[in-house]
């Protein structure tokens, strides 16, 4: 199960502070993914203590294990925002370009 997910199926369970962590991480993860746990526990009004303890309560090993984890999920979502941008701009490759470039070439 990827990290959010865990997150948000987590959250009736966790406490306020808990709730804090989980906030800021569904909301700035990419922003988290190059923090430490002070950081981090600065951002939620926390204790680097209660960003571990929080990482270790959703079942990994600390916080740079749960970072990697939201790392891995940015990943595997950059190609699909990739592609999207390719599919908005594909006039960019359009049939009339590709022949005034073709007719270019020949000029020379």
């Amino acid at each position: 199960m990827s990290c959010t997910l865990l997150i948000r199926a987590c959250m009736d369970s966790m406490t306020d502070t808990e709730k804090r962590i989980a906030d800021y991480l569904l909301i700035h993860g990419s922003d988290a993914m190059h923090m430490n746990a002070k950081e981090l526990a600065v951002s939620c009004d926390t204790s680097p203590a209660a960003v571990v303890r929080f990482a270790k309560k959703l079942g990994f090993k600390g916080f740079t294990a749960l970072k990697l984890d939201l790392a891995r999920e940015s990943a595997q979502a950059a190609p699909d925002a990739f592609n999207s941008a390719i599919l908005e701009n594909d006039d960019i490759f359009s049939d009339e370009l590709i022949l005034d470039v073709v007719k270019e070439y020949r000029k020379k």
